[in-house]
C-alpha cells in the first residue's frame, strides 16, 4: 500500500512538473518565435521587399496573438524588444516608451548621432507590428469597435513608423518627432476603442 501511495505521489509530481514546463516553456518559445518573426519582417520592410513582407506578416498573423505582438513594444526589462542592440544604452529602452518620449522633445544633435540607427530599426519593427496588426482586425463591427477603424489606425502606425525610420536615416530630429507623434496617436486612438 505504501509503495502504491509513493508511486501516486511521484506520478503527480512528475505530471505537475510536466504541465509547468509546457506552460512556461511553450510561452517563451512562442515569444521567441514572435520576436524572430517580427525582426525578420522588419528587415524585409527596411529592404523594401514588399512581397516577402506581406507573406511573412500573414504567416505571423496566423499563429500570433495581438497582445503578444504588441508586448514587443514594452520595455526590454519587461521582455519587449527594446531600442538598440545594447540593453539600457538608449533610454527609455522600449519602443513604445521611446516613441512617446520623442513626441515630447526633439533629440539633441549628440542624441541624434548616437541613436539614429537604433531609432530607424525601431521604426521598422513598429511598421512590422503594424503590418501584422492590420491582418488581426476583428471580422465584424461590435458597438464602437469597427474593423475599418482598426485597419486605419494600423495603417497610420505603419506610415508613422516608416516615416520615423526614414527621418532617422536622414538624422532629421524634427522629422523623427513628427513621425513619432503620428505613430503614438495611431496607437492611442486604437487603444481607446479596442483595448479592454
Amino acid at each position: 500500500m505504501k509503495a502504491r501511495a509513493h508511486w501516486l505521489v511521484a506520478g503527480a509530481a512528475v505530471l505537475a512538473l510536466g504541465v509547468w514546463v509546457l506552460a512556461t516553456g511553450g510561452h517563451s518559445i512562442a515569444a521567441d518565435d514572435e520576436k524572430a518573426g517580427i525582426l525578420k519582417l522588419a528587415e524585409m520592410i527596411e529592404k523594401g521587399d514588399d512581397a516577402a513582407a506581406k507573406k511573412e506578416a500573414a504567416a505571423i498573423a496566423k499563429s500570433a496573438e495581438v497582445e503578444d505582438i504588441m508586448h514587443l513594444f514594452k520595455l526590454r526589462k519587461m521582455k519587449g524588444l527594446g531600442v538598440g542592440p545594447e540593453p539600457g544604452k538608449i533610454q527609455p529602452d522600449g519602443i513604445e516608451a521611446k516613441f512617446i518620449a520623442l513626441t515630447k522633445k526633439p533629440l539633441s544633435a549628440k542624441e541624434l548621432g548616437d541613436q539614429a540607427d537604433a531609432l530607424a530599426k525601431a521604426g521598422y519593427v513598429a511598421a512590422a507590428v503594424a503590418e501584422v496588426t492590420t491582418l488581426k482586425a476583428p471580422e465584424k463591427k461590435v458597438g464602437a469597435k469597427d474593423p475599418k477603424d482598426w485597419k486605419q489606425w494600423a495603417e497610420d502606425l505603419d506610415k508613422g513608423s516608416k516615416e520615423l525610420a526614414a527621418a532617422a536615416h536622414k538624422k532629421d530630429a524634427k522629422g523623427i518627432q513628427d513621425a513619432a507623434k503620428k505613430a503614438v496617436k495611431a496607437c492611442n486612438d486604437c487603444h481607446t476603442v479596442f483595448r479592454d
